[in-house]
């Protein structure tokens, strides 16, 4: 198999990687621990030296999540808009990039589910002063962000200045995806060789 050397960088890599997906809020705590279970277990892949098997687990297994992400939200809206939902209803000022982004990502859910936890804003609203409130799309943000975007959108629902129903991307985990990734990548790597 690998030397010691080849093992600490491996698992290293895998380790710094985790923490710093985890830090900037790209996976949950559960999903990096996952993660550096599968570096520290598997640092090599099977029967050869060849070492940073575990950036591959998490990379099969981002393609993986975001495929099956991307289509049940795709469907979710597609559902939506034959119902006959205004999907993008008062975002019509709003630039095509960012609602082809937000329809692939996100759904329009009922403002008392959108939590930061389960499901994270993709919308703001802005206070102008000429036109009362303004819708707009918010495909990026950091935690705090979207914290604060979560309150302004209650806020607003509650006093009725704008409808109930607003744009969030709901938060996957990733450890079924990484197991899956784990299995496949292993029984793949063996019959292979």
């Amino acid at each position: 198999m690998g030397s010691f050397g080849g093992w600490f960088g491996s698992v290293g890599v895998v380790v710094f990687m985790a923490f710093m997906m985890w830090f900037m809020g790209g996976v949950g705590g559960a999903d990096a621990k996952c993660w550096i279970c599968i570096g520290v277990m598997f640092p090599f892949f099977p029967l050869t030296s060849v070492a940073w098997f575990g950036v591959f687990v998490f990379m099969v297994a981002s393609l993986l999540g975001g495929f099956v992400f991307c289509g049940v939200n795709v469907v979710c809206n597609v559902r939506d808009w034959r119902r006959g939902d205004h999907v993008f209803f008062g975002f019509c000022r709003e630039r095509v990039w960012k609602k082809v982004l937000v329809f692939l990502f996100a759904r329009r859910v009922d403002v008392g589910r959108v939590d930061c936890r389960f499901f994270e804003p993709v919308e703001r609203v802005v206070v102008v002063e000429e036109d009362g409130l303004s819708r707009h799309l918010m495909p990026f943000g950091c935690g705090r962000m979207r914290e604060a975007a979560a309150y302004d959108l209650k806020r607003y629902v509650g006093e009725g200045k704008i409808y109930d129903k607003v744009w969030a991307s709901p938060t996957i985990p990733l450890v079924p995806f990484l197991t899956v990734s784990l299995f496949v990548m292993v029984l793949g790597w063996l019959f292979m060789v």
